[in-house]
Parts: structure tokens; sequence; C-alpha cells
């Protein structure tokens, strides 16, 4: 009994274990790859979050969506911590007010997509997110594959001219 548990303490050593919170240091990382919902929460807020995840997380899931919260990293479901000069960034550029919770939808192209004051509603942003050209695509690709494709391609390289990535806090 005591090799096995010598076994397993090891393992936990060598293999670290799996957590919800992944660490990056800007948005850019995210590109492409994620829908992201910054947001600046209080406790209330932030527990309201957590619970709201819970429920919905399939569908949060299957729309690639990462959370980022402004006012300090969580480890949550589907949270990414960014470096502390990034989050201080995105908090001027945002314009989050300390007094209200703010959630804002940036889509997989960087560009703003929709903004909430209070307490979050997914329901809006999975159908806002569902008519998106790049959804649609993601969605159709499953359905005939049965896997997730690419969905990138050659949008990614060209961007439309028109799009103002509003990623880069430091680009107002």
């Amino acid at each position: 009994m005591s090799k096995t548990w010598t076994l397993f303490a090891s393992a936990l050593l060598i293999f670290p274990t799996v957590t919800s919170f992944s660490q990056s240091e800007t948005l850019e990382a995210l590109l492409w790859k994620n829908r992201v919902i910054l947001y600046f929460a209080d406790e209330k807020g932030t527990k309201a979050l957590a619970d709201l995840i819970q429920i919905k997380s399939t569908g949060i899931a299957e729309r690639d969506l990462k959370f980022v919260r402004v006012n300090g990293p969580l480890d949550l479901p589907f949270h990414y911590k960014l470096a502390d000069e990034e989050l201080l960034k995105l908090q001027k550029h945002w314009s989050f007010a300390a007094d209200q919770n703010t959630f804002v939808l940036i889509g997989k192209d960087g560009g703003l997509k929709s903004r909430q004051n209070g307490a979050l509603d997914l329901k809006p942003w999975f159908a806002l997110i569902d008519s998106m050209p790049m959804r649609q695509h993601e969605m159709e690709s499953k359905s005939t594959d049965g896997a997730e494709s690419d969905v990138a391609g050659e949008d990614a390289e060209n961007p439309s001219p028109g799009r103002r990535n509003l990623i880069a806090a430091d680009n107002p």
C-alpha cells in the first residue's frame, strides 16, 4: 500500500494538477481562438457570475468564451489571468466604473460586440454570437465534420479594413 501511495505522490509532483485557471500575458494571445468577456465585478457580482458559469458551462465552451476579470484574477472555470500591467491598461481603456458591474464582449476578431451593466445575461450574447458569420461557420463545420476546424482562415490574415481592433488596450 505504501508503494502505491508513493507512486501517486510522485505522479502529482511530475504532473501538475489541472485547474480551470489559465495564464496569458495579453489578450492578443486569445485573438482568433476565443471570444472574451472582460468584466469588472464586485463580490456579489462575481458570485452571481460563478453560479451562471456553472449553469451555462456547455454553452460557454461551445462558443469558445473566456473570461477576464479586470479588477483582479479569479480561479473560476473559463477564466484567464493577465499580467497586472495589462489589467491596468484594460481598466483604463474600457472605463470600468468601480461602483458598477460591467461586462464587455470581445469577438475573436478583437472587435467590441456588446456591453452590459449590472448582472450578466448570457442569453442575448449567445444569440448574438450564434448570429455571427464566424460562429455560423463553426457550427456548420462541427455538424458536418463532428469536430472543430480552423475558423480563422483567410479572415485572420485579412481582417475587414473598417474593423477597429479593440483588444489592444493602448489603442483607443
